[in-house]
């Protein structure tokens, strides 16, 4: 079925999220455009609903813990933002008045 992305964001995560993600079976990937800027997301077994949302709900659970990413940070199965600022360009649904989830008000 090929790969489940999520938690996208900008800049690099350290190798500890990476750590963290294969404990659930994902994995962090660190990414630089040619342009230079640098991206991070993770990538998964696709393996359909609920197995998706949870896997990702529990990889951003233990990056939270661990203080890799803000305890605010919102998730939403197969999507969150952090350190996020402003609209998506696609103008996705996660976001509210480009500074809120519209899920759980998380600032993003």
């Amino acid at each position: 079925m090929g790969d489940h992305f999520f938690a996208l964001g900008p800049g690099h995560l350290p190798a500890r999220a990476d750590k963290i993600a294969r404990k659930h079976g994902a994995r962090l990937v660190n990414y630089t455009e040619p342009r230079g800027e640098k991206r991070h997301w993770f990538a998964g077994p696709n393996l359909g609903e609920p197995h998706d949302s949870t896997m990702a709900r529990a990889v951003i659970a233990d990056l939270r813990a661990a203080g890799v990413i803000p305890q605010d940070a919102c998730a939403h199965g197969d999507t969150y933002a952090v350190y996020r600022r402003g609209p998506k360009a696609d103008g996705s649904p996660f976001l509210q008045d480009g500074r809120r989830c519209r899920d759980c008000g998380a600032l993003v």
